[in-house]
């Protein structure tokens, strides 16, 4: 199972705990996600349809021409961390419970590099989506 990359515990969706902080009541404002994108163009167009639609928050954006130039395994990491670490720290002074997830632009991506990419982002534990019906 992924792990939700929160900036505050969410439950396990199949689990039955009521003692999570991000737990919603009825009454409860839903939790707000928080999308990280790579991959696509560097305007990123479905991701300001999304924001403008009110369905997601965004995080950082790092577009394909800055993943597919890093000449090393290492680059592209620290860039995917980086964007990742900022968006955090741009969040975590706000109150409202947050859902981090990173969408993977599947097309940006040759076969290797994407299951690298998701590798690396499974390994942080972190939330992953590559459908933006997940999004909206």
């Amino acid at each position: 199972t992924i792990h939700h990359a929160l900036l505050e515990e969410t439950p396990d969706p199949k689990s039955d705990s009521k003692d999570s902080v991000a737990a919603e009541s009825p009454g409860d404002a839903p939790t707000e996600t928080v999308v990280v994108s790579l991959g696509g163009g560097h305007y990123v167009p479905f991701m300001n349809d999304l924001v403008l639609a009110g369905k997601v928050t965004p995080g950082h954006m790092v577009p394909s021409y800055l993943l597919n130039d890093v000449p090393s395994d290492t680059e592209w990491r620290e860039a995917v961390m980086s964007a990742l670490e900022a968006t955090r720290r741009s969040l975590s002074d706000t109150p409202k419970p947050r859902r981090l997830c990173v969408y993977v632009d599947k097309k940006s991506f040759k076969s290797e590099a994407r299951k690298l990419v998701l590798e690396h982002l499974e390994a942080e534990k972190v939330e992953v989506t590559m459908s933006k019906k997940d999004l909206s």
